[in-house]
């Protein structure tokens, strides 16, 4: 331990160092798996939440469709009250109208009993009597033609409010069977729109389910993807443990190893990977990464070439996402490519084969540079 410190001076945060290996306890609820097990359980959930994403999707679009049919239905039915309130009005004012109607009616009539009994002085002559008392021709034929024209009077006018009376029923009639037809119609849409509505509610506790099902596959795919990182530790430290236990002629970080035939591509690879991985951490935890991956290029079981052990499957998360790529592709910062420059030179500065983010006490009890854990 003593040389390492010796080494690393003051550049590296240092708290123990261990090669012995270890064994990881997980907080997980799900229970301990093989590798490949726990990467299929994985991939299954990942699939399933993917089928539930879909299915929410369809069930938000058919609750769309379900809203905007409501919306129609209730512009419907606002327009139904709205021609019904018409109608009801219209029926209104016919009714008014009729008993007006039926009180001149009532009031004509009265009137031509008034005359009547003004032509009956006496209340017991009829209109012969009093064509009969008439003092001559002349006087018999103006009496005649008064009463012939006060009768006809009140006939034309009866007969008139009779006319009238029954052309506002019949107008009223046709209103009210209108009105009946606009109040079916508002019936059966009220029954469409309460159809849709108790769809509707089935729709979004169907949509409630289906986000409860994706929060539990959610936090699933999550405990999953926790013990992954838990199992390719546990297994990069026991890989480590044998290398240790194979050659433990190697030195420790800081020696200056014979530097590597590189290429401008190896260069630029190296700092892209460093910057990726160790962009924010100081010019050690650079050199770090850039060491774990030359000690890999050295070692038999890894690929002898810096791309082949950049692009080895599943060993650095950012050529998966696809960030590898973006940086190498306008090119690394200045203070990467110096760091890759100067292990590709042969500052090797951590005599290690893995590196993971600091997981807090966890780790304490191994090499710590900055927010790196190097085994």
């Amino acid at each position: 331990m003593g040389f390492i410190l010796k080494r690393l001076k003051n550049f590296i945060t240092y708290k123990k160092y261990i090669l012995a290996a270890c064994t990881l306890s997980l907080s997980l609820t799900i229970p301990y798996i093989s590798y490949a097990t726990t990467q299929d359980n994985l991939d299954d959930a990942n699939q399933k939440l993917e089928e539930l994403r879909q299915q929410q999707a369809d069930i938000s679009s058919d609750m769309s469709d379900l809203v905007s049919q409501i919306d129609d239905i209730n512009r419907s039915l606002t327009e139904i009250d709205e021609k019904m309130q018409d109608l009801s009005d219209k029926i209104d004012d016919l009714s008014m109208q009729k008993e007006e109607l039926d009180k001149q009616k009532t009031e004509q009539y009265a009137a031509m009993k008034l005359r009547i009994q003004y032509m009956y002085e006496h209340g017991s002559q009829n209109a012969l009597d009093i064509i009969l008392s008439s003092q001559g021709l002349s006087d018999f034929l103006s009496k005649s033609e008064y009463v012939t024209q006060l009768s006809s009077y009140d006939r034309r006018m009866l007969e008139k409010m009779e006319n009238i009376i029954t052309q506002i029923a019949e107008n009223s009639d046709e209103l009210e069977k209108d009105y009946a037809s606009l109040d079916k119609l508002k019936s059966e849409s009220s029954r469409q729109s309460e159809r849709l509505n108790a769809l509707l509610d089935s729709k979004q506790q169907e949509l409630a389910s289906n986000s409860d099902d994706i929060t539990k596959f959610e936090e699933l795919a999550l405990q999953y993807e926790q013990q992954l990182e838990e199992e390719r530790i546990r297994e990069a430290e026991e890989a480590a443990r044998r290398e240790q236990e194979k050659n433990n002629s190697l030195n420790a970080g800081g020696n200056n190893y014979p530097h590597i035939d590189y290429t401008a591509s190896d260069i630029d690879m190296l700092a892209a990977i460093i910057e990726c991985e160790a962009g924010n951490q100081s010019y050690e935890g650079k050199c770090a990464v850039g060491s774990v991956i030359i000690n890999r290029v050295r070692n038999p079981r890894f690929a002898n070439t810096i791309q082949e052990v950049i692009f080895a499957p599943g060993q650095f998360s950012p050529v998966a996402s696809g960030r590898f790529a973006i940086v190498l592709a306008r090119g690394a910062d200045s203070a990467c490519v110096e760091a890759a420059t100067a292990v590709l030179n042969g500052y090797i500065n951590v005599d290690c084969l893995y590196f993971h983010a600091y997981r807090g006490s966890i780790d304490d009890d191994k090499l710590i540079i900055g927010d790196h854990v190097f085994f």
